[in-house]
């Protein structure tokens, strides 16, 4: 499993029901379909793609430039998002959390079964839940939901 190497271009049918929405300012390139988060330059109300570091709060519709203000489709909320996987795929039903991987704003499907290890994982930024299967590499529509969860240890 490989980390894809750039953002896919969402065109069509992004945006399947509006929920919770606002505005913000983009503190960097954003594509259509990419899972945003608070910019940590301080600035009220500033959103970049979202790297796994804080908190994930939606995602936007339309490809913009740092600068331009930027409507976030948040809570309740069905819009597509990538796989940031090339060979993971994901189940209409799954959990799905942003991603590290470098090219920002993807998701990857969050493990919820017990494990075998000593402790329990913690999953900070859960987005939502898939609606659709998620092909590798692929897009599928997401209900944001936004939240976390403890995945338990099977001991």
């Amino acid at each position: 499993m490989t980390d894809i190497s750039a953002f896919p271009t969402i065109t069509s049918d992004i945006v399947k029901h509006i929920g919770v929405t606002f505005t913000a300012t983009a503190a960097s390139d954003l594509k259509a379909g990419m899972a945003v988060e608070f910019a940590a330059s301080g600035e009220d109300f500033k959103v970049t793609a979202a790297v796994n570091g804080g908190p994930v709060i939606g995602v936007v519709g339309a490809p913009h430039a740092s600068g331009d203000v930027v409507t976030v489709y948040s809570l309740g909320s069905i819009i597509k998002v990538a796989n940031a996987d090339d060979a993971a795929t994901g189940d209409a039903g799954d959990y799905v959390e942003t991603n590290d991987n470098a090219v920002g704003g993807t998701v990857s499907v969050a493990a919820v079964a017990a494990t075998g290890g000593a402790t329990a994982t913690f999953h900070g930024n859960i987005l939502g839940k898939l609606m659709g299967d998620l092909a590798a590499s692929g897009t599928a529509y997401c209900l944001i939901t936004l939240g976390a969860l403890t995945q338990a240890n099977s001991s």
